[in-house]
């Protein structure tokens, strides 16, 4: 356990605090059990952190962390800016417990990379030595709390980068100062805050602006900016993995299945080893390589790394085989959408048996051609050979009108659940994809309770 006195804090920020205390973990959620912890009062866009400092002391909290004094009988940190002393407190607490970092972003896949990754590890050195980012705590105020979870016994983290604008990725970098940092791949997603494509490369290519001197790069040789990427990194180590039998971590063999995948894991000079996957899809496995290639280069063994592979478990709402209503499949995927990964997902449902129904929402934040990007996937869809496709959200109008024939488009998901179970027989396959701001959990859950 990791125990910070006002004298710490003093250190760490450059102030004063107001009086004495001591704590021995940090939170921003006045809900949460607080019993000896660091309440950090972030002001955000729907609620001020400032106006709970009194239920924060009420759950517990030995301190706070405030832009300016509040009313409240609690030692208080003052600082200008609450976000920023968090980010410092935050690489204290991670330099406290001496963690070699791997550092991962992309525009799809990287939680899943996060997690296979972490799984691998896990079978190499043991679970109670591995962290790993919980959910989405990937930005610039979710990381440097995650990281605030970290113990001394731990010795490897597993970190999840994303971004919005240009920046952030770099301030996170700079943070975590990782040993090890990889791109899953760069696609045209959150464009709205950079530019276009070109600005999530650079947006995503500032992950190794903290990269340690001695530190290596993971590349994949699938993605279209892989030649780019690598010379951006030429000055560092690099591990490039793709379906190329000539790059350092590769796959073959590949036999994709409704449920999971089965391939050869290769890395050069070293023999070659059977996984059986639990997902489905080649971009499952390219995910599953990137995960190889960072485990590898911290020293997880191959035998480690087709274990934590195939014991590997997603978040929730990623690639999930669910029943529903009279023996139906549901698919939950509805985490989260970019136009590549709809029509991933798309072949994952046209690879099962029965009748296939996707079940779409919105993607956002794609920026001036988001009817355009809409109407495109709509004729894509088509092309694959869909028969049905519903869909929700303002956008996805303009799928459907390009889509056509087996297109319906519902003005509200109310309207889409009522007429959902007269899709579910026990030969229907629905998958459900749409973008985090849509919650088509709303949809999955009552059908798969």
């Amino acid at each position: 356990m990791i125990t910070y006195t006002e004298l710490d804090i003093a250190q760490i920020l450059s102030i004063k605090p107001d009086r004495a205390f001591r704590f021995t973990g940090v939170e921003h959620d006045s809900r949460a059990n607080l019993v000896g912890k660091l309440f950090v009062a972030i002001k955000g866009e729907r609620a001020d952190g400032h106006d709970f400092c009194q239920a924060a002391k009420d759950q517990g909290a030995a301190a706070l962390l405030v832009a300016h004094a509040v009313n409240v009988d609690l030692p208080q940190i003052i600082v200008s800016d609450v976000i920023k002393a968090l980010g410092k407190l935050a690489q204290a607490w991670l330099a406290h417990c001496g963690v070699k970092v791997c550092a991962i972003t992309g525009s799809a896949g990287k939680t899943s990379v996060k997690n296979m990754t972490a799984s691998i590890l896990s079978a190499a050195f043991g679970a109670e030595c591995v962290f790993a980012t919980p959910g989405n705590f990937n930005s610039d105020i979710g990381l440097p709390l995650a990281l605030c979870q970290l113990s001394p016994s731990q010795e490897y983290a597993v970190l999840e980068m994303g971004m919005n604008r240009f920046g952030e990725i770099d301030y996170l970098s700079r943070l975590a100062k990782p040993s090890v940092a990889c791109i899953n791949n760069v696609l045209p997603v959150h464009t709205a805050g950079v530019g276009g494509i070109e600005g999530v490369l650079k947006a995503k290519s500032e992950i190794f602006n903290g990269l340690r001197k001695d530190g290596i790069v993971i590349i994949n040789h699938e993605n279209r900016y892989a030649s780019d990427i690598k010379q951006r990194t030429a000055a560092f180590g690099q591990t490039v993995f793709g379906l190329s039998p000539d790059l350092d971590v590769y796959a073959k063999a590949l036999h994709i299945g409704p449920r999971g995948t089965q391939f050869e894991l290769c890395i050069q000079s070293e023999e070659c080893v059977s996984v059986n996957l639990p997902f489905p899809g080649e971009h499952y496995v390219l995910n599953a390589l990137a995960s190889a290639s960072c485990a590898r280069a911290l020293g997880a063994s191959l035998s480690s790394i087709k274990a934590g592979l195939e014991g590997a478990v997603l978040e929730k709402h990623r690639m999930m085989f669910l029943t529903g209503p009279n023996g139906a499949t549901i698919i939950d995927d509805c985490y989260n959408a970019n136009f590549e990964a709809v029509l991933k997902s798309a072949e994952v449902l046209l690879s099962q048996a029965g009748e296939p129904v996707l079940v779409l929402g919105d993607m956002g934040e794609i920026g001036d051609d988001e009817q355009a990007v809409h109407a495109e996937l709509g004729k894509r869809l088509k092309a694959m050979g869909l028969k049905t496709l519903l869909c929700c959200g303002r956008l996805t109008q303009f799928t459907a009108q390009a889509f056509g024939e087996g297109a319906q488009h519902f003005d509200s998901k109310a309207g889409l659940l009522e007429t959902l179970p007269a899709y579910c027989h026990n030969n229907a396959v629905l998958l459900f994809k749409a973008s985090r701001s849509q919650r088509f959990e709303e949809l999955v859950d009552p059908l798969s309770s």
